[in-house]
């Protein structure tokens, strides 16, 4: 059952469209979904994953590991959960998951543009605490495929189903919760709770991840902030190819530069720091920047007519 907009308050989100809502049953069952997947490639499927699904681990080995587990797991978890549930039991519409392509040139530059400067910062951290830059191992001519499924696994398979499901869909969902439970509660209290709920969802369903890391319960406060994060870019830019890049920028498959550190590496952490400036800081600089373009502009004519008329005509 859908709720008529007049039940509700106004959408307190400028950059997001309002999507239509979906019953608690229905997301319920998405997540259960998800669960479920998880459960499967997480629990059974890494300890066997010849008897648990043979094409995958034949697509890894024919391939050398340029179509790796993480592309082809998560192209039908794409499937199932997108393609199937979203769209069509949910019949949620592309635009309303924030897929609108008009955004995705702009996303693409601004994710190349961000991990250029990434590994410039990196290779000065490098030089100045004294540490050798050598470029990663891992992109040689006999291993380059791997490096390079790494990238794919990300772009193509585990970012794209996370920004979509938590960041695309959840979080809205959550925010059209509160809306018509706390009606008249603050705008920024309503984005507040549906975002610390659907994050607090993405963190937990790492969790079966986390149960084989070292230190994995810090792992799942990482992923809560971060996840944090991707859903500030959501909201701050409306643009959810940004925040797919930025996430897959974050995990920081097979860095360009080699790292003397063991996990995501100074690379991510970079990306990291600099996402959280952005979406803290970023509205109050574009609001700066465009008032001293403003202010030049109004000075710079302001001197035009000051100026005689025969000196303007040169």
């Amino acid at each position: 059952m859908q709720a008529s907009p007049e039940t509700l308050t106004a959408w307190p989100v400028r950059h997001v469209p309002m999507p239509r809502r979906i019953s608690v049953l229905k997301v319920g069952g998405v997540l259960v979904a998800y669960f479920a997947l998880s459960c499967f490639w997480e629990l059974l499927f890494v300890r066997d994953s010849a008897r648990w699904f043979p094409p995958v681990t034949w697509l890894w080995r024919t391939t050398d590991g340029l179509v790796n587990v993480t592309l082809s797991a998560n192209l039908i978890n794409q499937l199932i959960l997108i393609g199937v549930l979203l769209l069509g039991l949910c019949r949620v519409r592309p635009k309303e998951l924030g897929l609108e392509p008009a955004k995705l040139p702009a996303a693409l530059g601004l994710t190349a543009l961000i991990w250029a400067v990434s590994q410039i910062v990196f290779v000065i951290i490098l030089a100045f605490s004294n540490q050798s830059i050598e470029l990663n191992p891992e992109w040689t001519a006999t291993s380059w495929t791997r490096a390079a499924g790494h990238w794919l696994g990300q772009l193509f398979g585990n970012t794209p189903l996370e920004e979509v499901v938590f960041r695309g869909f959840l979080l809205p969902q959550c925010l059209l919760l509160m809306l018509s439970w706390k009606p008249t509660a603050r705008p920024w209290m309503q984005i507040a709770v549906a975002l610390v709920l659907s994050q607090l969802v993405f963190a937990l369903f790492h969790i079966f991840f986390n149960w084989r890391q070292p230190q994995g319960q810090w792992l799942l406060l990482a992923q809560f902030v971060m996840g944090l994060a991707f859903a500030g870019i959501y909201l701050r830019t409306g643009n959810l190819f940004l925040a797919m890049g930025v996430h897959t920028l974050s995990n920081n498959p097979s860095p360009l530069i080699k790292e003397p550190f063991d996990g995501p590496g100074l690379g991510g952490g970079l990306i990291m720091l600099a996402t959280l400036l952005a979406v803290i800081f970023g509205p109050w600089a574009v609001q700066f920047a465009r008032r001293l373009v403003i202010s030049t502009k109004l000075r710079a004519t302001s001197l035009a007519h000051r100026l005689p008329s025969t000196i303007r005509r040169g």
